[in-house]
């Protein structure tokens, strides 16, 4: 499994250009953050996303979710 995760963040690296990055695959992005944000309010349309390093925070309302790497 790190093999894959390896090779997934290698790909990332070489691939994401700022925020958010299309992909020759239709509606498929790649998007790589590097630094903590704030609380961004916003509404999205259903999407998978994939932690490869570090964690993502979720909130929903007063409720939190977070996600680790793998």
């Amino acid at each position: 499994m790190n093999n894959r995760l390896d090779e997934l963040k290698h790909f990332v690296r070489l691939h994401a250009r700022g925020q958010q990055t299309a992909t020759g695959m239709s509606r498929l992005s790649i998007m790589m953050g590097e630094t903590r944000t704030g609380r961004l309010p916003g509404l999205y349309d259903p999407m998978i996303c994939l932690v490869l390093q570090g964690a993502k925070r979720v909130m929903i309302g007063d409720q939190v979710l977070e996600y680790g790497a793998g």
